[in-house]
């Protein structure tokens, strides 16, 4: 567990950040304070710290320090510092919930579009479901920006289409085998009808 914050220096509002007297942390600890005072920071403190990842803390550097961030915590006896780009020691066994946990997994799908039909929020919940959703938004916008050229093509196709056969109905038939040979052989047979008229009627006695 979290047992102290010992120092935070050129981490956002935290320009030089040190304890003093009696601040470790208890069963339930509460910080308060108003708005752009560095709670935000914190937690992308703790979240640099769980994850082991720099980022959270690198992204926020404190302007105009040409030191790079530090940061020093007691956890369970021990210390992890935080020297530059990573920490020496991390805090995987911990959950931060705040609105870079609600980016990552929680997914809300708000686009107004024609089609009222569909649901206008999709919400999923967890990593997972996340990508999930994400990717099905991916996949649709793919097919919205393929449609205009498919209808594009499906006309071409309707210029070549004799009788009332609909697009659909031509793009469904069932493939033929020795298309090609079936054709040669219609073509002659039409030429020997058009060179004996009767070729025909004679066939029919």
């Amino acid at each position: 567990m979290i047992e102290k914050i010992i120092k935070i220096q050129n981490v956002g509002k935290f320009a030089n950040y040190s304890s003093r007297g009696d601040t470790t942390f208890q069963h339930l600890t509460l910080i308060h304070a108003n708005n752009g005072q560095g709670k935000t920071t914190l937690s992308a403190i703790l979240r640099s710290l769980c994850t082991g990842e720099g980022k959270y803390i690198l992204e926020r550097c404190t302007l105009g320090q040409d030191d790079k961030p530090s940061v020093s915590l007691r956890l369970g006896g021990i210390t992890a510092n935080f020297t530059g780009l990573s920490w020496d020691n991390t805090l995987p066994d911990m959950e931060i919930f705040d609105h870079t946990f609600v980016d990552e997994n929680v997914y809300t799908g708000s686009s107004v579009e024609h089609d009222h039909k569909r649901n206008l929020y999709q919400f999923a919940i967890g990593k997972e479901g996340v990508s999930f959703v994400t990717r099905i938004e991916e996949l649709d916008k793919d097919i919205r920006d393929l449609n205009p050229d498919i209808n594009l093509k499906g006309k071409d196709i309707e210029e070549y289409i004799i009788g009332t056969m609909n697009l659909d109905t031509f793009l469904n038939l069932a493939p033929v085998d020795d298309i090609d040979q079936k054709i040669d052989d219609n073509k002659k047979e039409i030429g020997a009808c058009c060179t004996n008229p009767f070729h025909k009627l004679n066939d029919m006695g």
